[in-house]
């Protein structure tokens, strides 16, 4: 039985947590033991699928087991909704990303390629 259909069977332990996240995030993983306090994540960074919904709340688990605050960002700009704050101290930011699978890009993008690569293709 794999990890992500368990979670049907019963609760998690943190250790099966850990071992997930670990396997599956890895940089997600390296965020929660950063020194910093919270993680931002895009929410287009998870997809709707039943797998990418697990992973993501194990992320979100998992993070707030090692004392991070979660922060979700949404697509679109806000800036006229809500200028920045200036900063009167600095801050630092750290960017953990996952490296996707040249499978898992979507057909979307396939269908990008396809057609530039057929545009490339024709002649005048």
């Amino acid at each position: 039985m794999s990890s992500h259909q368990k979670v049907f069977a019963g609760p998690l332990s943190p250790k099966e947590l850990r071992e997930i996240v670990k396997k599956h995030l890895p940089a997600w993983f390296k965020a929660c033991h950063d020194d910093s306090d919270a993680i931002v994540l895009h929410e287009a960074a998870f997809g709707t699928s039943g797998t990418e919904l697990f992973l993501f709340a194990c992320a979100i688990k998992y993070a707030t087991q090692n004392g991070k605050t979660v922060h979700i960002a949404r697509g679109r700009s806000t800036k006229a909704e809500f200028p920045e704050p200036i900063a009167e101290n600095s801050f630092v930011v750290k960017v953990f990303r996952e490296a996707a699978p040249i499978s898992s890009r979507s057909s979307r993008n396939r269908a990008r390629t396809a057609t530039r690569s057929k545009q490339g293709r024709q002649k005048p």
